[in-house]
C-alpha cells in the first residue's frame, strides 16, 4: 500500500487454521488457528494515512493464537470437553479463556460449565478467573428457556505517569511512577426464552442482570410473511438500562477509550424480498435514543438498502449488488455511502470490478495553540489535574469545525482456483479523497492451501 508524498506500508499476515482427527482415537479432535502480522517496512510517523492498528505495537512481528483446544467427545454419554484455548460462545458474556469447558446434552435439557484464565487476541495474557455455568430446558418441542451465570475478575495495573502530575510536581509532592493495582469484578446472570410460534414468526427474548443492576433487555421476531409479501422479516428492540462504566472485556483497554457507556433504546427492522427468481431486495432502519446524549453516546438514525442478483442477463452468468447507507447522528455528523459490484465466475475463475463512495460530514473540537500551551504548562507544576480542565481553555479557545470529506474506491479483484485445496487471489485498490497524502493506492495478493 502506497499514499501520494512517498508513504509506504507492506505488511504479511497469516492466518493458519487446522482441524486433526487421530485415526485411532476417534473420539478426540485438535483444533486451532494462529494469526501472523508482520510489518516489512520502516514504523511510519503518527500522522501518516496508513498507519493502522497493528503500527501501535512496538514490535515488527505479532503472533497471536485464536484458538487451540482438544475436543474430547462423549466422554460421560452424549457430551463434550474441550481443553485449551478457546472462545466461549454460550452464556451471559461471551470470554476466550486458557481453561476447560464441558457441556453434556440430555433428551429435555443440557447443562455446561466453564473455567479457567481469560485470555485475548488483542494485548497480553491474562492470569484472571473467568466462569461460568448454564442450563436449558426444552419443555415443548419450540421452547427453550435458558438460565446462565459468569463470573470474572480482572487485575490491572495503572501506571502513575509523570503525564499525569507532571515532572515539575512529581518532585515537589513526592510522586512516584509506581504501577497501582486495581481490580474489576463481574458477576451475570441471564435468563433466555425462545419461542418458535410457526413457520412464518419466531420469537426470542433475553434479560442480562449485571452486579444486582438489570443491564440488558432484548426483544426480536423473526419470520416470513407468505404470498403475496413474500417477505423475511427481522425486528429487534434493545434495552440498555444503566451506565456501563469499567468492566471486564477481553479487548482490554481499546474499548475503555470512549468512556462511560450510557442507558439507550434501540430498535432494528429489516425487511428481504425478491423481486425475481434471481434479484434480492433488502431494506434496514435502526434508531438509536441515548438517555443521557455526550459526543461518545449519540443518537443517531441509520437507513441502508441493496439489491443483489445473481447469475443475470441469461448466459452471461453476471453476479452484481447495489447499495445504499446513510447514517444521521445527532450533533451534526454523518456519512452516506454508496456501492456497487459486478463479477463472473468461471470454472477456475472469478472476476469483479467495484467502486464506492463514501462522504463524511464530522464537527471537530479545535483548540488555538497559545492557550494550549499555557495549559500544558500548568499540567507540569499541578498534580493530579489533567490537561483541558482549564477555564480559559474550555470556555475562551475552543470552538467547533464542520468538515467535509468525500472518499471515492475503485476496485478490481481476482481469484484463481488451480486446485480444490489451492486459492489463489489478488485485488488492486484506488482510493482517493479529500485527506492528506491521497490518493492511496492498495495491492493484496493472498494463497490459501487447505490440507
Amino acid at each position: 500500500m502506497w499514499a501520494d508524498g512517498g508513504g509506504r506500508d507492506l505488511e504479511l499476515n497469516q492466518y493458519v487454521r487446522f482441524q486433526a482427527d487421530p485415526p485411532n482415537a476417534e473420539r478426540l479432535h485438535l483444533r486451532g488457528a494462529f494469526w501472523t502480522n508482520a510489518d516489512l517496512d520502516s514504523p511510519k510517523p503518527d500522522t501518516s494515512i496508513l498507519r493502522d492498528l497493528d503500527d501501535t505495537y512496538d514490535q515488527s512481528l505479532l503472533f497471536r493464537v485464536s484458538h487451540l483446544y482438544l475436543d474430547v467427545d462423549d466422554l460421560w454419554n452424549d457430551s463434550t470437553l474441550r481443553v485449551g484455548r478457546q472462545r466461549i460462545l454460550e452464556g451471559a458474556a461471551y470470554n476466550r479463556i486458557d481453561g476447560l469447558y464441558f457441556k453434556q446434552r440430555m433428551p429435555l435439557w443440557d447443562w455446561y460449565v466453564f473455567g479457567g484464565s481469560r485470555a485475548t487476541y488483542y494485548d497480553q495474557d491474562f492470569d484472571d478467573l473467568a466462569t461460568g455455568a448454564g442450563v436449558s430446558l426444552r419443555p415443548f418441542t419450540q421452547t427453550r428457556i435458558a438460565l446462565d451465570v459468569f463470573y470474572g475478575n480482572e487485575k490491572r495495573f495503572v501506571g502513575r505517569e509523570y503525564s499525569l502530575h507532571g515532572p515539575v510536581a512529581a518532585v515537589l509532592y513526592r510522586l512516584t511512577g509506581e504501577d497501582e493495582a486495581k481490580t474489576v469484578d463481574t458477576a451475570t446472570l441471564s435468563l433466555s426464552v425462545h419461542q418458535t410460534i410457526n413457520q412464518y414468526l419466531s420469537l426470542f427474548g433475553r434479560f442480562n442482570l449485571v452486579d444486582d443492576e438489570g443491564n440488558e433487555l432484548l426483544l426480536s421476531a423473526t419470520g416470513w410473511i407468505p404470498a403475496p409479501f413474500d417477505l423475511t422479516y427481522e425486528a429487534t428492540y434493545r434495552r440498555q438500562f444503566n451506565s456501563v462504566g469499567d468492566r471486564m472485556s477481553d479487548m482490554t483497554g481499546y474499548y475503555r477509550l470512549m468512556g462511560t457507556y450510557e442507558s439507550y433504546d434501540n430498535w432494528y427492522l429489516a425487511l428481504h424480498r425478491p423481486i425475481t427468481a434471481q434479484i434480492m431486495a433488502s431494506l434496514e432502519a435502526e434508531f438509536r435514543n441515548s438517555h443521557a446524549e455526550n459526543w461518545t453516546n449519540r443518537d443517531y438514525q441509520r437507513f441502508a438498502a441493496s439489491l443483489s442478483g445473481e447469475n443475470l442477463f441469461n448466459t452471461a452468468e453476471i453476479d452484481a449488488r447495489l447499495g445504499l447507507e446513510h447514517w444521521d447522528a445527532s450533533g451534526g455528523e454523518g456519512t452516506w455511502a454508496v456501492v456497487g459490484e459486478v463479477g463472473r465466475d468461471w470454472d477456475k475463475w472469478k472476476l469483479a470490478v467495484g467502486a464506492d463512495y463514501q462522504r463524511y460530514e464530522d464537527r471537530v473540537i479545535v483548540y488555538n495553540t497559545p492557550l494550549k500551551w499555557l495549559d500544558m504548562a500548568r499540567v507540569w507544576f499541578a498534580p493530579g489535574i489533567l490537561q483541558g480542565y482549564n477555564p480559559l481553555l474550555l470556555f475562551f479557545d475552543r470552538y467547533a469545525v464542520e468538515m467535509r470529506e468525500n472518499i471515492t474506491t475503485i476496485y478490481v479483484r481476482a481469484g484463481w482456483t488451480p486446485a480444490e485445496d489451492h486459492e489463489f487471489g489478488a485485488k488492486v485498490t484506488f482510493e482517493e479523497g479529500d485527506g492528506p497524502d491521497m490518493p492511496v493506492w492498495r495491492l493484496q495478493a493472498d494463497y490459501t492451501y487447505r490440507f
